[in-house]
């Protein structure tokens, strides 16, 4: 009994890893907080604090000049 009740954990575990997906893009509901206001679709990806602010600042850009 112990047995089948060790396996049947180690089953249900097993399925919920397997299905895991992560989020494509970032956005309330998926764990990465609020959906910036971008046309594009936008994905989350880890830098150097240091260059945030100023990567962003040209994402704009760029984002601008495409809607132009």
């Amino acid at each position: 009994m112990a047995h089948r009740y060790q396996q049947q954990i180690y089953t249900a575990v097993n399925d919920c890893v397997q299905k895991r997906v992560p989020p494509k893009t970032a956005g309330a509901g998926n764990g990465q907080g609020r959906k910036p206001k971008w046309k594009s679709s936008t994905e989350s990806i880890r830098l150097p604090k240091k260059y945030i602010s100023r990567l962003v600042e040209i994402a704009r850009q760029w984002e601008e000049e495409d809607a132009t």
